[in-house]
């Protein structure tokens, strides 16, 4: 479980076609839990500079970590793979 500062955002990008996903957060202390909806983050993302910059930051940062964790799924895939082609001898 990863921890957040004070005052930062956490969530999901909703990629779902119903655009509804779920997010398990835990609360150690006090806090405020906030919902937005998607127009609404569409409008703050025009609206405010600072908000549209800081939510591009926080979306590619997320994108990066997806990518890096497909490409090391891949690589353990591929490393399977190369075992077991090495360990069934082929046949003529």
């Amino acid at each position: 479980m990863r921890s957040h500062p004070a005052n930062t955002l956490t969530g999901r990008a909703l990629s779902a076609a119903d655009r509804r996903q779920q997010l398990r957060v835990e609360r150690i202390e006090d806090a405020e839990v906030l919902k937005i909806d998607y127009a609404r983050v569409e409008a703050l993302y025009f609206q405010n500079p600072s908000f549209g910059f800081y939510f591009l930051r926080l979306a590619s940062a997320r994108l990066f970590r997806n990518i890096a964790s497909v490409e090391a799924l891949v690589e353990e895939r591929e490393r399977e793979i190369l075992r077991l082609q090495v360990a069934t001898p082929a046949t003529p």
